[in-house]
């Protein structure tokens, strides 16, 4: 078997070769597990070592070849897949709806939609849903044909029924209610009522049927559905239309344009050539782009500083995040882990601080990084790092932030912060996310102040980390050199108020507080999953 005939990109005929293969390995397995089986005979005498031996290299040399066959086997398999944008459907199917009538109806026939677009048939007009398939039975040696029927004694587009299914096709020819019209075009259809679609270089078609009219509608997105008058039901999946290499193409470059910093002609060539679950899994196994090691300055003293620092741009350097925004425009342009940096982009953009606030380039390049090594992990251990930066305890006011005194109360800053805008929002919603409402219509806050207050309290007692060289303190210096540090004497040891109805109880440590606060913030509903 000519290995150039499993690399060919036809797919039907990369399918047929394929499939020829598997039966040659089975009929090949079973044979030679016979001859494996037989006694060797030895004539009169007895068998001599060398007989025993080439029974055993010849048995080996067997099952190397069924390997071998195998593993060509299997590369035809995911060259098959790979290459199944090679067939162009030859068909596409035009979706018509007539607002008078409440119908909806759909035509491969060319000459069909001329008369619809010309109003030759008046009402209709197109609903601009198409979706491609084949038009002859050998374009697509896997498609199966769409029986098309009329409702007997009308002639009205809207009384046209299609099924792919050869049961149901029977069935309907025996309908005294149908007239069987023609094979409409042809396609390709799942294994099982609203199983996946085996090409992978097609997409779901889904049937509807709304029973107040007993009319069909067919769905190649899903959110379709949805705006559907309710008496309409889904049925599944009934049909697999086949993808252009075009609109594979454009797949994969709106994959990249949200999964990477920009599509490349030579990246979109290597996930067409690897696929999407191919890229995914190399993505997620990319090592991580650090940020660069940024050397400490002292906060607030860049003229003493930099007047003795011999890096002439010392100034431009480190007090503000000039290093760190090239790093970032490098890496976005050049770095192999595409996705990570995309993910923690986004989390940068929900779990934001400010530069304008925090310029050290040191202390931000520590809190990017946080993103990136976590992109791809929990958003409760995100949360937990995000509060313990020193960068976001300078930013929104947690760092100092000790317990009650006298007349004084905890900063709520980062309280309020971390439940509407790093979290929940501020109203309760539904899975789908809609607001939930009360029972007079109104929607459902998800805290209140003494929630706020609750959390302000539980996030007591953090100070910057300590210096090197310098004693520990009950407020330590301003760096960024790590995550804040506790300063058990300063944090509130009374219970604490959270969300849902949940309470810390007095008395424990603030690291147990922090932490139960923390998940208390992650396991609201609202919180995805």
């Amino acid at each position: 078997m000519p290995m150039t005939l499993l690399l060919r990109r036809d797919y039907a005929t990369c399918l047929s070769t394929h499939n020829t293969l598997q039966t040659s390995i089975k009929a090949f397995s079973q044979t030679f597990a016979i001859i494996g089986r037989r006694r060797i005979s030895c004539g009169k005498g007895p068998c001599r070592k060398t007989h025993q031996g080439g029974t055993k290299m010849r048995t080996r040399k067997i099952d190397r070849a069924v390997r071998v066959l195998k593993i060509v086997a299997g590369v035809g398999a995911a060259t098959c897949a790979l290459g199944a944008s090679a067939l162009e459907p030859t068909a596409s199917v035009v979706e018509y709806y007539n607002a008078t009538l409440n119908q909806f109806f759909i035509t491969a026939s060319s000459t069909e939609a001329a008369m619809l677009d010309q109003g030759t048939v008046s009402g209709w007009t197109r609903t601009g849903v198409t979706w491609n398939a084949w038009a002859n039975p050998g374009d697509d040696p896997n498609a199966v044909p769409v029986c098309r029927f009329s409702a007997t004694g009308t002639t009205s587009p809207s009384s046209r029924f299609y099924t792919a299914d050869a049961n149901e096709c029977a069935r309907t020819r025996q309908d005294p209610a149908w007239t069987f019209d023609a094979i409409a075009f042809y396609i390709e259809v799942p294994k099982s009522l609203n199983g996946p679609c085996a090409n992978p270089a097609a997409t779901p078609v889904y049937r509807s049927v709304d029973v107040s009219q007993a009319s069909h509608r067919f769905l190649i997105d899903l959110t379709m559905f949805e705006h559907m008058a309710p008496s309409s039901k889904l049925e599944g999946v009934v049909m697999c239309s086949p993808l252009s290499s075009s609109q594979l193409q454009a797949d994969v470059a709106r994959l990249l344009e949200q999964s990477t910093f920009g599509p490349t002609d030579a990246l979109v060539a290597h996930v067409r050539a690897v696929g999407v679950q191919g890229f995914l899994n190399e993505q997620f196994a990319a090592p991580v782009s650090p940020y660069p090691a940024i050397k400490y300055v002292p906060a607030g003293q860049q003229a003493t500083f930099c007047a003795t620092d011999p890096d002439p741009q010392c100034a431009r350097d480190y007090y503000t995040l000039f290093l760190l925004q090239n790093a970032f425009f490098q890496d976005a342009i050049a770095s192999n882990d595409q996705l990570r940096q995309r993910v923690a982009f986004a989390l940068s953009q929900i779990l934001v601080t400010s530069g304008l606030d925090v310029s050290l380039a040191y202390g931000m390049a520590t809190y990017q990084q946080i993103f990136r090594d976590n992109a791809f992990g929990n958003y409760e251990d995100i949360l937990t790092k995000v509060t313990l930066s020193s960068v976001m305890g300078d930013y929104l006011n947690m760092v100092n932030n000790d317990k009650p005194s006298g007349s004084v109360q905890p900063n709520e800053n980062y309280a309020r912060e971390l439940m509407q805008l790093f979290s929940i929002g501020v109203w309760e919603l539904n899975p789908d996310g809609t607001q939930m409402l009360d029972a007079g219509g109104a929607p459902i806050p998800t805290y209140y102040q003494d929630t706020i207050e609750g959390f302000a309290h539980a996030f007591t007692g953090w100070t910057y980390p300590v210096l090197p060289g310098v004693p520990a303190r009950r407020h330590n210096p301003k760096n960024f050199l790590g995550d804040m540090v506790p300063v058990d004497s300063n944090h509130d040891k009374n219970a604490k108020s959270l969300l849902s109805g949940a309470t810390l109880p007095a008395g424990q440590s603030i690291q147990s507080d922090l932490t139960g606060a923390v998940h208390n913030v992650f396991m609201h509903h609202n919180v995805g999953p």
